[in-house]
């Protein structure tokens, strides 16, 4: 795999591994749910960007992004997508 990959994985790893989310085994797929994860997260970002006027704060996108739930939530939903 990519080093982008990489580290994707281990930004990502804390949800990933959750113990509420079913294990990912495959090195693909994790990396694959990974980047999913990562798109999701630049598209919530923009899009709070865009809601605010185009003004940034890093506080106000961090609330944005979601909470851990919801982040369990969609990588369950990969998961489901994939298999």
């Amino acid at each position: 795999m990519f080093n982008a990959d990489s580290q994707l994985i281990e930004k990502w790893g804390p949800v990933l591994e959750h113990s509420s989310a079913p294990e990912i085994k495959d090195h693909y797929k994790k990396a694959v749910t990974a980047r999913l994860l990562e798109n999701q997260e630049i598209a919530l970002r923009e899009e709070s960007v865009q809601s605010q006027g185009n003004m940034i704060s890093e506080a106000a996108a961090a609330n944005n992004i979601g909470s851990g739930s919801a982040l369990i939530t969609l990588v369950n939903l990969i998961q489901y997508l994939f298999l």
